[in-house]
């Protein structure tokens, strides 16, 4: 069986690695340290994890012949040079005997190693949170343009080639409508980066060309509610003075010329923005979860994970609200029977992860699961349910 590499994860990735449960699946999470004299310890975590995994595997009761099968493809990918020249800034590395699946990510992760039926997904989830689109609009005389941020990948979209730069719309524009202001019948010409002619007509010449980019971005993105602007100052304020009359107000967010700035650059600032998009969500829908115990209680639960494990095996959880990743729940679940233990030594890491079952169950049952830092959830879970 191949490795499989990827580099985005969704939800839609999350139902199909978790479509079935096995004897034995190994979750591993690690960071990469990306370069430098350092990046020798790579080798020392993933190492580590090889080891724990191994004893995972021994105290789930995995015979000696699937153990070492299972362990094969690691015994591979530690072998394998290429492979760990190129480092993202997290791995997560899922294999179980129909399953061996690699994401890079451009995440850290902290060091994990679980073993279990299902793949441990809990700490792709807050990934999966943040996995919203993210328009941004990056404005400057040249290679004016439309940057859409999903999956950690930017796509650009280019406008027609009058609008591409001032230069090019300037050569279309209608310049008899502005006789009566230059009295001149002479088309503009460019210099450098400005229009010819007096400071006054650069700046209504620089105006025009930016409505009508800003009418274009409104035909790309008719029912957008927020746009971001990247650009250096000058033509960030010009933007800002066309755009009263759109259905929101663009919101600036790095001040550099759009020349210097690479996808790594716009990923990187669109990635922060998607994780405070999340965590407002997150707020929201966890006051909605407060407003609904207060006024119809018996549709919430809480501190209760046996209850919460059942509610998401029946498809009942609307949305649901798991603590940090760090807290762990261990133990059993027969579906059969509907019976749910908890492990006496749940600091060994052996069983079954209820809370990561609770979160499978409801994602694949069309629920949200929502990674909630308030501090009100400490430990066991919460969630909205529809009976």
């Amino acid at each position: 069986m191949t490795l499989h590499i990827i580099d985005k994860v969704n939800r839609k990735f999350l139902t199909y690695l978790t479509g079935e449960d096995c004897e034995a699946c190994i979750s591993l999470y690690m960071p990469l340290i990306k370069s430098g004299i350092e990046v020798r310890k790579n080798n020392i975590v993933f190492k580590d994890l090889y080891n724990r995994t191994k004893e995972k595997l021994t105290k789930y009761g995995i015979d000696i012949k699937n153990r070492a099968n299972l362990l094969y493809p690691l015994d591979k990918l530690a072998e394998d040079k290429e492979f760990w020249q190129n480092r993202p800034d997290g791995l997560a590395i899922f294999i179980s005997p129909k399953q061996q699946i690699i994401y890079r990510a451009s995440t850290v992760f902290p060091v994990e190693a679980i073993v279990d039926k299902r793949f441990y997904i809990r700490p792709l989830l807050p990934l999966v949170q943040q996995n919203k689109t993210v328009y941004l609009a990056l404005v400057g005389q040249h290679n004016a343009q439309l940057v859409s941020i999903i999956n950690h990948s930017c796509n650009r979209t280019l406008p027609s080639g009058q609008l591409r730069s001032l230069e090019a719309f300037l050569s279309h524009y209608d310049f008899e409508k502005s006789l009566q202001h230059t009295g001149s019948r002479q088309a503009p010409h460019m210099h450098g980066q400005g229009a010819a002619g007096d400071k006054a007509n650069e700046n209504r010449y620089l105006l025009e060309y930016y409505k009508s980019f800003r009418d274009w971005l409104h035909n790309q993105l008719p029912n957008i509610k927020k746009l971001y602007l990247v650009g250096d100052d000058d033509n960030i304020g010009a933007f800002l003075k066309v755009s009263g009359d759109m259905s929101y107000k663009p919101i600036p967010i790095i001040h550099k010329n759009i020349q210097s700035l690479d996808d790594a650059a716009l990923l990187k600032e669109a990635e922060s923005i998607m994780a405070l998009q999340a965590e407002e969500e997150a707020n929201r829908k966890f006051e909605r979860f407060l407003q609904t115990r207060n006024n119809d209680p018996e549709k919430t639960l809480e501190n209760s994970t046996e209850k919460i494990l059942m509610a998401a095996h029946a498809s009942q959880i609307e949305t649901l609200f798991l603590p940090p990743e760090a807290e762990k729940i261990w133990g059993h679940f027969n579906s059969a029977n509907q019976n749910i233990t908890l492990e006496e030594k749940p600091q060994e890491g052996v069983g079954e992860e209820l809370l990561n079952l609770a979160a499978i169950r409801t994602l694949r049952s069309g629920g949200m699961v929502l990674v909630n830092n308030s501090g009100e959830i400490t430990k066991n879970a919460a969630a909205i349910c529809h009976w």
